[in-house]
């Protein structure tokens, strides 16, 4: 082999090399792409999630509704729950006085889970500390880390049950 043909050939050699490491990195960069992605899904999950409870705490447990609705509800509130009206005014004038109503109300966080842009709160509400209360569960949709939907369901703890398990 002649001198430029060993040229050619390491040429040759050196350019699918590099087009493999293109390839490749091409390839690492979608899959760290999707990684990345689902990443930052998770964190933003995972910020909503502290959200969440800090939004149910400070408005319940420390009886803040109008600091929890500043720091915590986007500029819309659409709430599913017939009982309350939308908007941020309406959350605040409603758990305003369902805290005056109930001041030694508590809600105890049992479990929260989320998924894309919701956030589940499992939680055991009591009005008095001898309530046996009630299971809530607060479904929360969230965009660019601020609540702007609630759903909510609610059972009472009955006295008896037919099982042998908590609602909790």
């Amino acid at each position: 082999m002649n001198r430029k043909t060993t040229l050619v050939a390491g040429l040759a050699a050196a350019t699918l090399t590099l087009g493999g490491t293109a390839f490749a990195t091409q390839g690492s960069t979608t899959a760290d792409h999707r990684t990345a992605k689902a990443s930052s899904a998770q964190s933003t999950a995972e910020c909503n999630k502290r959200v969440a409870l800090a939004f149910i705490d400070l408005a319940f447990n420390k009886k803040k509704p109008q600091e929890a609705a500043d720091r915590y509800i986007g500029a819309t509130y659409t709430q599913h729950n017939p009982n309350f009206a939308d908007g941020k005014a309406a959350f605040v004038s409603a758990v305003a006085d369902y805290t005056k109503q109930f001041p030694q109300l508590k809600e105890e966080v049992k479990r929260v889970a989320a998924e894309g842009d919701l956030v589940l709160v499992h939680t055991h509400e009591t009005t008095t500390p001898t309530d046996r209360g009630s299971a809530v569960v607060d479904i929360f949709r969230f965009v660019k880390g601020k609540i702007v939907e609630h759903w909510d369901v609610t059972q009472a703890v009955p006295e008896t049950s037919a099982n042998d398990n908590t609602m909790f």
